[in-house]
């Protein structure tokens, strides 16, 4: 079972193990009394942990389950974890542990896209770590900003100006340990592949980071741009998707040396239709975002489809005419697929890892995750941080926006993630690497 309800959420962290709460080096020295600055841990039923400064600056601590869930090839082998322990046979056949292994560590970088000559649109790449030059890791953290504006816009159905004082910043930890930066003017170094990951409406450019990190453990660089639509900007970068992508594939060619077609997409709801249209032979794939009538390109090449019968927006079943977003469901638009798609549910995830060759087409059903159960805890539980106050208004007026309201009950990325973004990273491994 992937998603869990949120009392149970409640049993389930009394009883697994966790490590000592701890807050991010930079909020821990701003904690002397000299600086002035109060921070208190906000008490939630999750393990998420967040700690509130005076300006609205939220820390969201990273949930360590995942920390050994995206190494090697996607499988959650405990061999791949840093407690893992290398083993060897001595000359009576005796078995001899030695130190811990290391994990394999992920660069991380941030730029400015430069689309139509100019350098306007966020670009976050992971990068996979180069053994013969791995500097000492530094204190590391995603800055991620909300803007309340554009998410009261939508819950409320309105065009009212908002006020901008209500945006928010905030401080998202890495999924797993040994993410490190050393600043985007040092060479990225030549890569053998990477993956393009698009955010939906309302989305960031953090929303599929446990992704991306899984990605670049596995010897694929990662990188997710802004999109116009993005909760980060309140104006939005007015920058067509199309562009976008375009100026993503040139950044890979000059800085990473990757050829066009060495570059898979992924993408959710909105990102999902990004990854469909992007033209070329290229594997793919859809999360809770799945339509029909797709290009050569698309069907010519590997492609992995995940939705769920609970999301409440990109429904699994046809919509009625008179829907606010009329759709034909992705059942129907996987069945409409020329060659007949290989058809899991979630009792198969694990042996999907875990296999050595994933078919293509493949369409995984999952039947309790909603629309935002695809994307990180971290990110989520910010942006309901951040909407939780709407959504008794908006329930009353009997909105169902984005699964806001399903994903505040659930608080099931954690769950979803935990199979999910290995099969990712299997998927993407086997037709890239």
């Amino acid at each position: 079972m992937l998603a869990r309800s949120s009392s149970s959420q409640q049993c389930a962290h009394s009883h697994s193990p966790r490590r000592p709460r701890r807050l991010h080096p930079r909020h821990c020295q701003k904690s002397a009394h000299a600086c002035g600055v109060h921070y208190r841990a906000k008490g939630c039923s999750s393990s998420t942990s967040v700690v509130e400064s005076t300006p609205r600056v939220m820390l969201y601590r990273r949930r360590d389950v995942v920390a050994s869930m995206m190494i090697g090839t996607g499988a959650m082998a405990s061999s791949s974890s840093q407690s893992a322990l290398a083993a060897t046979a001595n000359e009576d056949g005796a078995v001899a542990e030695l130190e811990p292994q290391p994990q394999r560590r992920v660069r991380y970088e941030e730029f400015k896209l430069n689309v139509d000559g100019r350098s306007i649109v966020p670009l976050s790449v992971w990068i996979p770590d180069q053994p013969t030059n791995v500097p000492p890791p530094s204190s590391l953290s995603y800055r991620h900003s909300i803007s309340v504006a554009k998410i009261a816009r939508l819950i409320l159905r309105t065009d009212a100006n908002i006020p901008t004082w209500l945006d928010r910043s905030n401080v998202l930890l890495p999924a797993s340990d040994g993410v490190f930066t050393v600043g985007n003017d040092a060479p990225l170094g030549r890569q053998n592949a990477a993956v393009l990951l698009s955010h939906g409406f309302l989305g960031s450019r953090f929303d599929l980071v446990d992704y991306a990190e899984g990605l670049a453990r596995r010897g694929i660089v990662a990188v997710a741009p802004d999109f116009r639509e993005s909760l980060s900007n309140p104006a939005g970068v007015d920058v067509p998707r199309d562009a976008v992508v375009s100026a993503t594939f040139e950044f890979l060619k000059q800085r990473c040396e990757i050829a066009s077609e060495r570059i898979g997409l992924a993408g959710h709801s909105a990102g999902a239709g990004t990854t469909l249209l992007t033209p070329g032979q290229r594997p793919r794939v859809a999360l809770a975002g799945f339509r029909g009538n797709c290009s050569q390109d698309v069907l010519s090449s590997p492609l992995l489809v995940i939705a769920s019968d609970n999301d409440g927006v990109i429904s699994m079943q046809p919509t009625p005419p008179d829907a606010r977003f009329p759709f034909e469901g992705v059942l129907a638009a996987v069945e409409s697929l020329p060659v007949s798609a290989s058809q899991y549910g979630e009792a198969d995830l694990d042996a999907l890892v875990a296999s050595a060759d994933l078919p293509s087409p493949a369409f995984v059903r999952l039947t309790t995750a909603n629309h935002l159960s695809f994307l990180s805890d971290r990110t989520n539980d910010a942006l309901i941080d951040v909407v939780g106050n709407l959504l008794p208004v908006a329930r009353a007026l009997d909105i169902r926006a984005l699964d806001f309201d399903k994903y505040y009950d659930a608080r099931d990325s954690q769950a979803t993630l935990r199979t999910l973004a290995p099969l990712v990273t299997r998927f993407f491994a086997q037709h890239l690497l």
